[in-house]
């Protein structure tokens, strides 16, 4: 969501750190676990994770993106 997006974009900037959007599944429209998975660092403070798309209603793997 966009007003994630900008939040996220703001305090990378003002922090130093980078700001990485994991890019979703063209077919499915799903984010995937291992999407998030490549990112994923012992330096990762913090990760947002879209329940449910508002636009298309479709649910992420949240257990499986969080594990």
């Amino acid at each position: 969501h966009p007003a994630s997006r900008s939040a996220a974009k703001h305090w990378a900037k003002a922090t130093n750190r980078p700001y990485i959007s994991v890019l979703h599944n063209q077919e499915t429209g799903a984010v995937e676990a291992a999407n998030y998975a490549a990112h994923v660092t012992p330096d990762t403070r913090v990760a947002t994770i879209l329940h449910t798309s508002p636009v298309t209603g479709m649910g992420m793997d949240v257990a499986a993106i969080s594990a």
